[in-house]
């Protein structure tokens, strides 16, 4: 379901009307005495949530958080130290979705194709896997990005 566009985009847009409303509800509720700490509390939340709904969509919102967690000057130090995971500590796709991949983009088992893989990513991003693989008797690495499959050798 993560995958379909109106999904996709009604989670987006939902989380920024949520975000906007809880930030103008919190004005006006404190306009009189603005509370730095509870301030600080809401940002965290909004921060913990963006990041799990980017790293549930993947792909782009994680690659917003990355370019918004290196930005000082547009977020509060709250939000960025949320954010800044985003970075560098984005989970691998699990094997059984991968193989799935690797089975559709080849219309053959990975079996057929591949005399070995470790089914651990070498690394991970957002926009794709690095695996280590025995293909055609050469050792070489291949990068399973999420809407497709490249080989490159070693």
């Amino acid at each position: 379901m993560k995958n379909l566009p109106i999904y996709r985009m009604f989670t987006i847009v939902f989380m920024s009307i949520k975000f906007f409303l809880q930030i103008i509800r919190f004005q006006r509720k404190h306009q009189n005495h603005w509370d730095e700490e509870k301030w600080n509390s809401l940002l965290h939340q909004q921060a913990r949530e963006y990041k799990q709904t980017a790293l549930k969509l993947e792909g782009l919102l994680i690659k917003l958080g990355q370019f918004l967690a290196a930005r000082a000057d547009l977020l509060p130090e709250v939000f960025l130290k949320e954010l800044v995971d985003l970075i560098d500590h984005v989970p691998p796709v699990p094997w059984t979705q991968t193989k799935k991949v690797l089975e559709t983009e080849w219309d053959t088992s990975y079996e057929n194709v591949l005399q070995s893989i470790e089914k651990e990513p070498i690394a991970s991003a957002p926009i794709g896997q690095v695996y280590k693989v025995l293909f055609l008797k050469k050792d070489m690495q291949t990068l399973l990005m999420y809407t497709s499959l490249h080989l490159t050798t070693n």
